[in-house]
């Protein structure tokens, strides 16, 4: 597929419509931040400029055309993508000299804006694209080509500093974003030169296939797609590496939820008066991340109760390890220790203080627990199956189906 392949505008179109769509309905199903409002209005500025370009593409093949006014409008789209790329990658970290960059290439696409605009509507009618034979013409692919080298190449200096400040598969992503927008850049250093020439010579590095330097436009137009391509890629690769994070993020939160459930439990079976207030099954009905705090809280309200007979069992340095505090509870669940409250009695300062990375310790007490008192459950399945508890329902089929149904 060449520059002048029919399948070549209607496959970047496609391809940015259904990122566009797509990303429209990321942001139906969560809040919009800074960063997510300004990759959609530069996925969305790709989708404008890409049918923009068939417009104008349509237009230059009628003799009363005006082309030119809506390629201007298409660079007006490509500008406000690529200010919106700067504020994206400058987002997580907006120092004063990000903020700075991205005012200097949204005053200098102002500029290069209007003077599109106003070279575009010079432009006598019906004269066609990649017409390098009239001054008016050149005049305007200066002036809309001049902006894109400098905002490219911002761009990927933004996207190479927030690589730098992350880490794993958001770093790669970053760094391929860095990479095509500094390939856009050299490829937009060439453009002028292919122009210039094609005045001169009567041709031009990106036009027709009569007329053509076909080295240079072999050089753009690789360029143009390649840098495109790893654009678009690291759109994909930064989405890819913020879902992965999530559904991680997501996976923890379900086992720590489970964790504390059964800590939560246990805590009601060594004291009966804990019991109550209890949520039951119903965390599992929430999302982790709420089942999760609704566990903690539940948690948290027992062990503050529990808190004076825990201390017993404690010595008042170990009263701040999630470790020895569980190995407290294991010992207490194993012997089956009951315990009721005095309401004369105050509580204990256990696990009340915020760990080095300055959360709660219940979640570390819940892990801990969990992987202290593993070998207790395993003990209890074998007892059970020993006993044959396993077998305690039996089935008898009944109905037309057959269908299983305990006997009793």
């Amino acid at each position: 597929m060449t520059y002048d392949s029919p399948w070549n505008m209607p496959l970047r179109i496609a391809v940015t419509v259904l990122i566009g769509v797509w990303r429209c309905w990321q942001m139906t199903h969560r809040k919009p931040t800074a960063e997510s409002l300004a990759i959609t209005v530069a996925i969305l500025a790709a989708c404008v400029a890409g049918c923009l370009e068939t417009l104008s593409a349509a237009q230059a093949r009628s003799v009363t055309g005006r082309p030119y006014i809506t390629a201007s409008l298409q660079t007006w789209t490509l500008m406000i993508m690529l200010v919106a790329l700067c504020v994206y990658y400058a987002a997580g970290h907006a120092t004063p000299a990000a903020r700075n960059l991205i005012y200097t290439v949204a005053g200098i696409g102002a500029v290069s804006a209007v003077a599109t605009l106003v070279s575009g509507v010079t432009v006598t009618p019906g004269r066609a694209l990649w017409d390098f034979e009239h001054t008016d013409t050149l005049t305007w692919y200066f002036t809309s080509a001049l902006f894109f080298p400098v905002a490219t190449f911002a761009a990927g200096l933004l996207a190479a500093r927030a690589a730098r400040r992350a880490t794993g598969a958001l770093r790669v992503a970053l760094g391929l974003a860095t990479t095509g927008l500094w390939i856009l850049a050299l490829n937009g250093l060439v453009m002028p030169f292919g122009f210039w020439s094609g005045h001169r010579a009567a041709s031009i590095g990106i036009g027709p296939q009569d007329a053509l330097a076909e080295p240079l436009k072999a050089i753009v137009f690789v360029g143009y797609i390649v840098g495109g391509v790893v654009v678009v890629l690291s759109w994909a690769a930064v989405a890819v590496a913020h879902r992965t994070r999530q559904l991680r993020a997501t996976w923890i939160a379900t086992l720590d939820a489970r964790a504390m459930r059964r800590l939560r439990d246990d805590l009601g079976t060594i004291g009966p008066y804990l019991t109550f207030p209890r949520a039951g099954w119903t965390p599992l009905l929430l999302r982790p991340h709420t089942a999760r705090m609704t566990a903690r809280i539940e948690c948290r309200d027992r062990l503050v109760t529990f808190s004076p007979r825990l201390a017993d069992e404690l010595d008042p340095a170990a009263y701040q390890d999630p470790d020895s505090v569980a190995a407290a509870l294991v010992r207490l669940r194993r012997a089956g220790a009951l315990y009721q409250p005095d309401s004369q009695v105050a509580a204990a300062p256990i696990l009340i203080i915020p760990g080095a990375d300055g959360r709660d310790q219940l979640i570390p007490l819940a892990r801990s627990y969990a992987r202290q008192s593993r070998p207790d459950r395993y003990a209890r399945n074998a007892r059970r199956s020993a006993h044959g508890d396993h077998h305690r329902w039996r089935y008898r089929r009944i109905g037309p189906r057959g269908r299983l149904r305990p006997a009793g």
